[in-house]
């Protein structure tokens, strides 16, 4: 397939003889500087009015809308059909512009600043060019946002029908169990109520919804879960350790935060530590090593640990009680030793296992 981007300029340049009509839809559609610019912008720099720069635009339209150029992008057209259809007859408009810039742009670009500029200006171009390819094809039907759905392309209105009744099936099921799960899982779910569904139109359907999201590490949940759209420090923290599984030093959160989930505001290890203290998802278990409350760890000192243990058990043998708090903190031998030495808290029985102190 030809590169869309080179092909429609192409068109506009051999069809539009008139250079400012030329160069308003380049400018208005971001095929000249790789961003799409305002009426108001471009009327500016002619001396005229948004209204006559939309006047002009639509000149343009209508002769790129002729049918002998609409034959000859009949090919696009063909195209974007059949990714519609493998997806549902519907997708997310922004998805559609990241999937299309692997055929405008095939090669990935360096780390150098200047690809990378480049890189940003070339997928600017594609995006204008696959949207104005959507809006001159007949087939294609766009439906702007809506309180479920984020900006999508369709083939078929009804098809919105289909994906809101199957979306409020997936919210539900998710609202009741209360956790995230994977995509495969989610798949398996909705093919299990509708065996005719495929993997990418049920994929599809959640990108376009506003309710439920796939975060960066590909488990699917409620948007507004802490798991799906982490909001600040804290709940990134906890986001990592969940998926980590295991407790961690509150400097080995603060650079898996920045790594797997990287924002423009980056985590510093002060601000992560204050966070996890006062947060009670988060228990100190040792020294800056932090567990999740919903692991089992509760929050107290070594001390409490052990009264909450005597508590449950009964008395215990001293190595019954060192298994045991070293199983809820991570704490050496002696630390625990030196506080089974309260005596206001603890006493040593004739039989020399450990018990409460009693009045």
């Amino acid at each position: 397939m030809k590169n869309p981007v080179d092909s429609i300029i192409s068109l506009v340049r051999e069809e539009v003889l008139n250079p400012r009509g030329r160069d308003v839809v380049l400018r208005r559609y971001g095929l000249k500087h790789g961003r799409p610019e305002t009426l108001e912008a471009i009327g500016q720099s002619y001396g005229i009015t948004r209204e006559r720069v939309r006047q002009i635009e639509n000149d343009v339209l209508k002769i790129i809308s002729k049918p002998r150029n609409l034959k000859a992008l009949q090919p696009f057209f063909d195209d974007l059909k059949e990714y519609l259809k493998e997806h549902g007859n519907l997708r997310r408009e922004d998805k559609i512009f990241e999937d299309y810039n692997l055929v405008c742009l095939p090669v990935a670009a360096s780390n150098s600043k200047e690809a990378q500029v480049g890189f940003k200006k070339g997928f600017g171009k594609c995006q204008g060019a696959i949207y104005l390819l959507l809006n001159l094809g007949e087939a294609f039907q766009r439906v702007g946002e809506t309180s479920e759905f984020h900006p999508i392309w369709t083939l078929e209105k009804s098809t919105l029908k289909k994906a809101s009744a199957i979306l409020n099936k997936l919210v539900k099921k998710l609202d009741s169990q209360n956790i995230t799960v994977s995509l495969d899982e989610i798949i398996k779910w909705l093919q299990a109520e509708e065996s005719l569904l495929r993997p990418k139109e049920i994929h599809s359907f959640i990108d376009a919804s506003k309710h439920v999201y796939q975060n960066s590490f590909g488990d699917v949940g409620l948007g507004h879960w802490p798991e799906i759209s982490p909001r600040g420090v804290k709940d990134k923290a906890f986001v990592v350790m969940k998926k980590q599984n295991r407790p961690l030093h509150f400097t080995e959160v603060t650079k898996l935060i920045n790594e797997l989930l990287p924002t423009g505001r980056k985590a510093y290890v002060q601000t992560v530590h204050n966070e996890l203290i006062k947060d009670p998802r988060f228990v100190l278990i040792g020294r800056g090593v932090y567990a999740l409350t919903d692991w089992g760890y509760e929050p107290g000192t070594v001390g409490e640990v052990i009264v909450n243990i005597l508590k449950k058990d009964g008395p215990l043998a001293k190595n019954d009680i060192l298994a045991k708090v070293k199983k809820a903190r991570l704490v050496k031998d002696n630390t625990i030793l030196i506080n089974l030495q309260n005596k206001d808290l603890f006493q040593k029985l004739s039989d020399g296992r450990y018990a409460l102190k009693t009045a």
